[in-house]
């Protein structure tokens, strides 16, 4: 299976990344906010707070790999952000997460599924996301890949040829 995946391009669907902890996180914090509104002054922050173990328990739960490491410290960085009532913007907190994940083991930036996750996330923190969803999705699939695909090449030898068209019918 995973080989068939591969060959189509949608290896990534099955890898833990930033949009399941997205969604883990996001659920976490309307769930505490909703809990705590009411009983504390500043429901937003203690939601921001107390979803960081949520995120960081994601990803070691996730076993730990560098796609959920990365997703998980950019979503600690923006909840601490938000905690101490800053705005940061994507590009900013995914890069601090990059380099101290570097910082914190250097080995990571010859690791693929860690430099695949980098350019993929960069790609869609990049990408204009007007429009109707078809075209946004098109518009990301393309953008992933071209972004990708020299690390794609060199490391696994060659680029799927319907990845594109794969990713803009799965991954929405």
């Amino acid at each position: 299976d995973g080989d068939a995946f591969r060959n189509a391009g949608l290896a990534h669907v099955l890898a833990v990344s930033g949009l399941h902890v997205g969604l883990v996180v996001g659920v976490a914090l309307v769930a505490i906010r909703v809990a705590v509104r009411g009983r504390v002054r500043d429901a937003a922050r203690v939601a921001a707070l107390a979803a960081i173990p949520v995120a960081l328990g994601f990803a070691v739960m996730a076993g730990g790999a560098p796609s959920a490491w990365r997703a998980a410290l950019t979503a600690t960085l923006a909840l601490s952000a938000c905690a101490c009532r800053r705005r940061a913007g994507a590009l900013h907190v995914s890069a601090a997460a990059v380099a101290l994940l570097e910082i914190a083991d250097p080995s990571q930036v010859v690791r693929p599924a860690f430099l695949l996750s980098v350019m993929a996330t960069a790609a869609v923190l990049t990408t204009d996301l007007s429009g109707p969803p078809t075209r946004v999705a098109a518009r990301i699939s393309l953008r992933t890949t071209v972004a990708t695909a020299p690390l794609v090449v060199w490391c696994f030898g060659g680029l799927p040829p319907l990845g594109v068209l794969a990713n803009v019918l799965v991954v929405p």
